[in-house]
């Protein structure tokens, strides 16, 4: 799940948010209010930090995990689920 940073324009505290795309669509009041003084007047800010953190969640899954096979075993040998290089990789 995405992590979103936002300020809060009330008392310009800073603070992150876990949602689903949905939730940010949606704009659900309470879940983006300000942990510090409760204000629904927040604001979400980019954040690079934020955004190599969810990058790299993603790729450090093996392939068992739902991540992907990229540079995996060559020809013959076993992949990490144990299967043959021809096979899938997790099947």
């Amino acid at each position: 799940m995405p992590t979103y940073n936002f300020r809060c324009n009330s008392c310009s505290a800073r603070f992150n948010v876990q949602a689903t795309i949905r939730e940010m669509e949606e704009g659900n009041a309470a879940k983006f209010a300000c942990p510090s003084c409760h204000s629904n007047a927040t604001k979400k800010v980019f954040s690079i930090g934020s955004f190599l953190g969810n990058v790299f969640a993603r790729e450090t899954k093996g392939c068992c995990e739902g991540g992907s096979c990229c540079g995996g075993p060559k020809q013959g040998e076993k992949n990490c689920c144990g299967g043959s290089s021809s096979s899938s990789c997790c099947s």
